[in-house]
């Protein structure tokens, strides 16, 4: 017969426990950055989120072409719908005249956006990309009443540097 375990134990996604100070485990677990998880009746989640981002400097410097994927919570295929689709697409590229962000390629995908873009002077990468995602959610809120969060909180970049990434 197993015993219960306590409410305040803590489990590392492998499987391993871990003490109170939300230490990760190293052991079969991903090292850079590990979600701790209560494990009774509380299934409350802790991220000990690792710094994925480049220096910021390079994100608001112009000329440095940046392809960037943003992905929905769970995989909701928001953009599944044709119509909240194409008012993203009017978003992304209204936005991105008003800020001076050059789009040079995008695709919607049902649960998934990627873009390739460079910074402007005077708006950053991130800061585009934070204003996007406010834009699009805010219209799937008030015309096609989607939930609160779809977007995921973060998003994928990869910068560009030999002629053969493009």
């Amino acid at each position: 017969m197993r015993q219960p375990i306590r409410r305040r134990t803590l489990r590392c996604v492998c499987g391993n426990l871990v003490g109170q100070g939300f230490i990760p485990c190293r052991i079969g677990g991903n090292p850079q950055g590990v979600t701790l998880r209560y494990v009774g009746r509380m299934k409350k989640e802790f991220v000990a989120r690792k710094k994925i981002r480049l220096d910021s400097s390079l994100y608001s410097e112009p000329g440095h072409v940046c392809s960037v994927t943003i992905c929905t919570q769970r995989g909701l295929p928001v953009f599944g719908n044709g119509e909240f689709g194409k008012a993203c697409v009017r978003i992304v590229l209204e936005y991105s005249s008003k800020k001076g962000i050059p789009i040079f390629a995008y695709c919607f995908m049902p649960d998934h956006v990627h873009l390739l873009l460079s910074a402007a002077t005077g708006c950053s990468i991130p800061s585009f990309i934070g204003g996007f995602k406010s834009l699009c959610a805010g219209v799937g809120w008030r015309r096609f009443d989607l939930e609160k969060s779809f977007w995921q909180k973060r998003y994928y970049d990869h910068f560009l540097r030999k002629e053969e990434d493009a």
